[in-house]
């Protein structure tokens, strides 16, 4: 066995702990091939976006679903990124109901992880490197 796993990456201060530790346990379980439940972690990771971004119109909605698409009406998701988590919440979905739905592959779990960190990314890292670049421009 390797440590840290492969995939593993050091965590972003610019990313609150819930999403990053759900990230990072997603990761974990596509490195020691449990596609299954890297999607219920990714889709965890989107809740914790949710409790951490969203509006508290957002926060009110009482299922995941719901509490996406206020988030895009609310423009803290553009449309296209809101499609992406709506695929990221179905999928996980499928994870935690394997004998409802289709079973989670692998490649889907590894989409799953570039959409996740791409809201990552958008959500939060480059909000952060424009404020500390307007920071140290003094603007």
């Amino acid at each position: 066995h390797w440590w840290p796993s492969p995939g593993m990456r050091p965590g972003n201060p610019d990313v609150p702990v819930g999403v990053a530790e759900a990230i990072a346990e997603a990761e974990r379980c596509l490195s020691v091939n449990s596609p299954r439940a890297a999607a219920v972690m990714f889709r965890g990771a989107l809740a914790e976006m949710v409790t951490d971004r969203g509006s508290d119109a957002a926060k009110s909605k009482h299922s995941l679903a719901a509490q996406l698409k206020q988030m895009s009406v609310d423009g803290n998701l553009d449309a296209t990124l809101s499609d992406w988590a709506d695929h990221v919440r179905v999928l996980g979905n499928a994870g935690a109901h394997p004998n409802e739905l289709e079973p989670v592959t692998t490649d889907e779990a590894k989409d799953l992880s570039r959409l996740v960190n791409a809201l990552v990314e958008y959500l939060y890292i480059h909000p952060a490197t424009v404020r500390r670049a307007r920071g140290i421009r003094g603007s």
